[in-house]
C-alpha cells in the first residue's frame, strides 16, 4: 500500500540524511562503515587472471552479508532498524522473490550478465549457491539467528494477522 511505501521512504530517508550528516546512529552508514568498505574494496579486487568468477561473487556475497549483518542484526539497532525497515508486507515480498522459480530467474540473468562481461569460458554453468548466498538475508529470523529476536517476534504478528 501507499502508506507502507511512505513509510519506508521516509525511513530511507532518515536513514541517507544521518548518513550523510556523518551521524554514529542505528539509522545511519556511518555505522556499517567498515563492513561497507570491505564490501567495495571486495568488489574491486576481482582479477580474471588468478580468479574464478564463482570465487569472486562468493566473496561479494560474503562481504554483503557482513553489511546486511551489521545493519539488521546488531543487538543495539535491530529493533530500531526492523521497525523502519521491515514489516509484514516486506516479509511477505521476501517470500515471494525468494521462491525456487525466481531463484533459477536469478542464476539465468546473472549467468547472461556474465557472458556479457566477459569471454572467457570461466563462467560458472550453475551459480543457484551464489544466489541463495546472497538471499541469506531476505530471512532476517534465520539470518541473524540468536543475535536478536526481533524478527522472530515481527514474523509472529504477521502469522497472527494471517499475513
Amino acid at each position: 500500500s501507499s502508506g507502507i511505501n511512505a513509510e519506508y521512504g521516509a525511513a530511507y530517508g532518515t536513514f541517507m540524511d544521518n548518513s550523510e550528516r556523518g551521524e554514529d546512529v542505528c539509522f545511519s552508514l556511518v555505522r556499517l562503515q567498515d563492513q561497507y568498505d570491505n564490501y567495495l574494496n571486495t568488489l574491486n579486487s576481482f582479477n580474471i587472471e588468478t580468479e574464478s568468477i564463482k570465487s569472486f561473487l562468493d566473496r561479494v556475497a560474503d562481504a554483503y552479508l557482513e553489511v546486511e549483518r551489521k545493519l539488521l542484526c546488531d543487538r543495539e539497532c535491530a529493533g530500531e532498524i526492523s521497525q523502519g525497515f521491515y514489516s509484514c508486507c516486506r516479509k511477505h515480498a521476501y517470500e515471494l522473490l525468494t521462491t525456487e522459480e525466481m531463484k533459477k530467474k536469478y542464476n539465468k540473468l546473472l549467468k547472461s550478465l556474465l557472458n556479457l562481461l566477459s569471454d572467457s569460458d570461466k563462467s560458472p554453468r550453475k551459480l543457484i549457491n551464489v544466489v541463495d548466498k546472497f538471499l541469506e538475508f531476505t530471512d532476517p529470523e534465520a539470518f541473524c539467528g540468536d543475535e536478536t529476536d526481533v524478527y522472530r517476534e515481527k514474523n509472529q504478528e504477521c502469522a497472527a494477522a494471517g499475513i
